[in-house]
C-alpha cells in the first residue's frame, strides 16, 4: 500500500473510533446499557454460565451460541465487563468501515471507496447495535471480511479455507448467512469455468473450513442431545413467527408464545406437544412447526404472497423494526442519538440507484449483488427486524458510495441529462423507502423498561412502567403478569391478584400468570384458592415443574405431607436437574421422620446447584440432628 492509501485508511479508522468513543462515553452510564433485556439479559446470563464452567450445557442449542461464547471468553479473561464489552466491539466496528472501504476500492476506485468509508463511519444504527451486548457487530464484521477475502485476486486454497471458517463461524452468530453458500456456488462456477479442477479444490477446501467450524457444535449438540442438530434447533418455530395464518411480517409469536426468548422455546414445546399430545425432541419441535407454516402456505398461497411483500417493503423500509430494543425508544435516552447522523432512510436509496447504476460494471460487483440477495430473501423468508437486516447495511453503503461519486462525475462532466434521471430515480426510491408502513406501538418498550426495574428492585417505577404498557395496549397480558409480580413485591396482594386475574382474563391458557396468582393466595394464606389457581395451572400446562413444585409447597403448609411428596417428585420426574424440588422433598421428609432420606436428597441438590443456601442450610441441620 502506498504511503498516501495507508493515511486515508487511518484517517478513517480515527474518524469511525473517535465517533464510536465519544458515543461510548455518553452511554457509559446508560440505563439501557447497564441493564441488559431479552436476548442481550439470555446472552449474560449465558456468557457467565460458561465463563464460571459450563463449557458444554445440557441441552441442544435453540438460541444461537456464537456470541454467548464470544463473551464468555471475553468475561473469562477480563472479567463481567459490559463497558469493556461495548470498547471491544467498538473497536471491531471502526475496523470494519475500513473493510467497506477496501471492498469499494477493490470492485470501484479510491474515491468511491472513501465515501463508502466515511459513510460506515457516520451509520447511525452501528453505534446503536455497536453498544448493546448482541451479535449484529460480530456478524457483520465476519460477512465483510468474508467479502473481501473472497475478492483478493489470489486464487490459493488457503482463500477458500478462510472463507469458509469466516463463513461458518458468521453461521453461529446467525445461521441465515448459509443461503449465501448456494449463491458462491454460482459466482465461483463463473470464476471457474475454464478451470474444473480448480473449482473443484477451492470448494473443497471451502466446505472443509465449514466443517472446522461445525464439527464441534454438532458433535455436542448430540452428545447432549441425541440428535444430529448442526447448530441450533430453532429453525421451525422461527420460520413459523414469520409464515403463520396471524403473521405481520415482524418478530410478532402467535397467542401461545411470550415474545422473550427465555420463554419462547419452551411455550412452542409445550404447544407442539400438547397438539401432537406426546413428547418431542428438539429436532421434531422445529420440523412440526416447520410442516404447519407449510400448510399455511398451501392452503393460503393469496395470503402468503401478500405476506411475502409486505416483508419485501419493509426490509427496504426506513423504519428500524425493533426486537429486542426499540430504536427510536431508546434515542430519548441518548443524547448523542439525537445528532443528524446517517440512517437507512438515506443509505437505501442512495444504494438502491448504486446497483442500478453499477449493472454494468456486473462482473467486478457480481458477488456484492449476491450477498445483498442472500439477505433479502433469508430475513423475507423469515420476519423482518432490523438487527436481522443490520448485515445488509455495509454492502448497500459501498453502493450508496458509487451514486454519490457517479453524481459528482456527472456534475464534472456536465452530464446533466443522465445527472437529472439518476437524481429523479434516487427521489422516486427516497420516497418509497421512506414511506411510512409500520405500526408505531412502544408498549413493549414500556414492558422492558418495567422489567429492568423489577430487576433492580425499583418496584415502584416498575410499577408505573407496566401502567403505561397497559394503557398503551389493554390486551397486553405479560404486562398485566409482571404488574402483578411487582405488586406482590410491594406486598400488595390484592392487587396483584386483580392483576393476574385480568392477565388470565386476557389469556385464559396463560399457565404462568395461575402459578402466579396462586403464590399471591399462598402470601394471604388462602391455601385452597393457591391449590385450585395451580391446579388449572397444571391443566393447561402438564408439565410444568414450577407448578408441581409449588403445589407441593401448598399440600406442606396444609400439612398433608403425602400430597406434598407426590408433587415435589412429579416436578423431579419433569426435571431431573430442578434442585429446589429436591430440597423441598427432604424437608417433607424431615417432617416425616425420614431423616437419612431427606440428607440424600439434599446431597443431591446441591449436586446439581452447588451453593444452593436452603439446600446447603437444610443439610447442615439435617446432619446435626441426625448425630446422637
Amino acid at each position: 500500500m502506498k504511503k498516501n492509501d495507508i493515511l486515508v485508511v487511518l484517517a478513517i479508522l480515527i474518524l469511525a473510533f473517535t465517533l464510536r468513543f465519544i458515543y461510548l462515553s455518553k452511554i457509559n452510564n446508560d440505563f439501557f446499557f447497564l441493564n441488559p433485556v431479552l436476548d442481550a439479559k439470555v446472552y449474560d446470563d449465558w456468557a457467565v454460565e460458561i465463563s464460571q464452567g459450563d463449557w458444554i450445557g445440557r441441552k441442544v442449542f435453540f438460541m444461537n451460541p456464537g456470541y454467548p461464547y464470544f463473551l464468555a471468553v471475553l468475561y473469562k479473561i477480563f472479567g463481567h465487563s459490559l463497558y469493556f464489552v461495548a470498547v471491544i466491539q467498538f473497536i471491531i466496528g471502526s475496523i470494519g468501515c475500513i473493510l467497506v472501504y477496501f471492498i469499494a476500492l477493490r470492485v470501484f476506485n479510491k474515491t468511491a471507496a472513501i465515501i463508502a468509508g466515511i459513510m460506515a463511519c457516520l451509520y447511525n444504527v452501528s453505534f446503536y447495535y455497536e453498544g448493546m451486548l448482541l451479535s449484529a457487530t460480530l456478524i457483520n464484521f465476519l460477512n465483510v471480511l468474508l467479502v473481501l477475502v473472497l475478492l483478493l485476486k489470489t486464487e490459493k486454497p488457503a482463500k477458500y479455507l478462510v472463507s469458509g471458517v469466516l463463513l461458518g463461524l458468521s453461521a453461529l452468530f446467525r445461521p441465515n448467512v448459509l443461503l449465501f453458500v448456494l449463491f458462491l456456488g454460482v459466482w465461483a462456477a463463473m470464476n471457474f469455468r475454464r478451470d474444473y479442477r480448480l473449482f473443484v479444490t477451492s470448494a473443497g477446501f471451502f466446505i472443509f473450513g465449514l466443517f472446522i467450524v461445525f464439527f464441534p457444535v454438532t458433535l455436542r449438540n448430540y452428545i447432549v442431545g441425541g440428535e444430529f442438530v448442526l447448530t441450533t434447533s430453532s429453525g421451525g418455530t422461527n420460520f413459523y413467527i414469520g409464515n403463520n395464518p396471524s403473521a405481520t411480517g415482524v418478530n410478532s409469536p402467535p397467542s401461545f408464545a411470550r415474545l422473550s426468548p427465555d420463554h419462547l422455546e419452551q411455550d412452542f414445546k409445550e404447544e407442539a406437544e400438547k397438539r401432537l399430545r406426546k413428547n418431542l425432541t428438539s429436532s421434531e419441535i422445529s420440523r412440526y412447526w416447520f410442516n404447519q407454516s407449510i400448510e399455511f402456505i398451501k392452503k393460503s398461497p393469496i395470503s402468503y404472497i401478500k405476506l411475502m411483500w409486505r416483508k419485501f417493503w419493509l426490509f427496504w423500509n426506513f423504519y428500524e423494526i425493533g426486537g429486542n430494543f426499540d430504536f427510536y425508544f431508546d434515542k430519548k435516552w441518548l443524547a448523542i442519538q439525537k445528532v443528524p447522523l446517517l440512517s437507512f432512510g438515506i443509505i437505501a436509496p442512495l444504494g438502491i440507484i448504486g446497483m442500478i447504476l453499477a449493472v454494468g460494471n456486473w462482473k467486478k460487483t457480481l458477488l456484492l449483488y449476491l450477498y445483498i440477495l442472500t439477505y433479502l430473501i433469508a430475513v423475507v423468508l423469515f420476519f423482518i427486524l432490523s438487527e436481522y437486516r443490520y448485515p445488509v447495511v455495509p454492502l448497500v453503503i459501498i453502493f450508496a458510495g458509487y451514486t454519490v461519486y457517479w453524481w459528482k462525475e456527472k456534475i464534472k462532466a456536465k452530464d446533466l441529462k443522465s445527472l437529472a434521471f439518476s437524481v429523479a430515480g434516487g427521489l422516486i426510491a427516497f420516497l418509497a423507502v421512506n414511506r411510512n408502513i409500520c405500526e408505531t406501538r412502544q408498549d413493549i418498550s414500556y414492558y422492558n423498561l418495567g422489567g429492568i426495574y423489577l430487576g433492580k428492585t425499583r418496584i415502584d417505577e416498575a410499577i408505573e412502567e407496566y401502567k403505561k404498557a397497559i394503557k398503551i395496549n389493554p390486551e397486553y397480558f405479560m404486562a398485566y403478569n409482571n404488574l402483578g409480580l411487582a405488586y406482590n413485591k410491594k406486598g400488595y396482594y390484592d392487587k396483584a391478584i386483580l392483576a393476574f386475574k385480568k392477565a388470565v382474563h386476557i389469556k385464559p391458557d396463560f399457565a404462568d400468570a395461575y402459578v402466579n396468582l396462586a403464590l399471591s393466595y399462598g402470601n394471604k394464606l388462602m391455601y385452597d384458592e393457591a391449590i385450585s389457581a395451580t391446579e388449572k395451572a397444571i391443566k393447561i400446562k402438564p408439565n410444568s415443574v414450577v407448578a408441581y413444585n409449588n403445589l407441593g409447597g401448598f399440600y406442606y403448609r396444609k400439612k398433608l405431607y403425602n400430597r406434598a411428596m407426590r408433587m415435589y417428585k412429579e416436578a423431579i420426574r419433569i426435571d431431573p436437574y430442578y434442585a429446589e424440588a429436591y430440597n423441598n422433598l427432604g424437608v417433607v421428609y424431615i417432617s416425616c421422620g425420614m431423616r437419612e432420606e431427606a440428607i440424600k436428597l439434599f446431597k443431591k441438590a446441591l449436586t446439581i446447584s452447588p451453593g444452593y443456601a436452603g439446600a446447603e442450610n437444610n443439610y447442615k441441620r439435617a446432619l446435626r440432628e441426625s448425630k446422637p
